[in-house]
């Protein structure tokens, strides 16, 4: 079993580390209980989100390397890097203009790409912004990745953090419980 820096990564994202059987390469996996998916949610639109995250292929988006299923449960394999929340490092680190102003251009940037490719990212929240490990003990944030996109509304019907839920959300699920 391996230690992650920041215990919101599994805790509230749900991010495990895993190890590939045959590569001994490290992932980051996100189960998803088949029986947990959003009310109306079928095959069709899973593998339709299956299909963007694999054509999603952008430095600021964390990469989806492959998905399989089992009877009960959908695995998504992201890359593996160690890393920490935005939420975890902000208040404790010291931001400059410029790194605030980089660190913004990084998203915009990974959002755009993800758009581009019909992905939305309906929960965003600053724990869904990943930096290197290495930010804790001062260094500069290299690159920004984002992760979450396509999940909200498919994979999951409450916000992470409980906050907004953006206005396409509600559209699609206005009056379902």
């Amino acid at each position: 079993d391996m230690d992650l820096v920041d215990p919101s990564v599994t805790s509230v994202l749900g991010l495990q580390l895993a190890l590939h059987r045959k590569t001994s390469v490290q992932r980051f996996c996100m189960r998803t209980p088949k029986t947990k998916m959003a009310n109306g949610i079928g095959i069709s639109e899973v593998r339709g989100l299956i299909r963007a995250l694999k054509r999603c292929d952008h430095v600021n988006v964390l990469t989806c390397h492959e998905v399989f299923e089992d009877a009960e449960t959908i695995y998504f394999m992201y890359e593996y890097f160690p890393c920490c929340t935005l939420r975890y490092v902000f208040e404790s680190h010291a931001w400059s203009q410029e790194q605030l102003v980089n660190l913004a251009r990084e998203c915009c940037a990974g959002v755009a790409h993800a758009s581009s490719v019909g992905l939305l990212h309906l929960g965003w929240s600053m724990s869904h912004i990943l930096l290197p490990a290495s930010v804790l003990h001062g260094d500069e944030p290299t690159v920004a990745k984002i992760y979450g996109f396509g999940h909200m509304g498919i994979l999951q019907m409450d916000s992470i953090d409980h906050l907004c839920w953006a206005p396409e959300l509600l559209e699609r699920f206005n009056g379902q419980e």
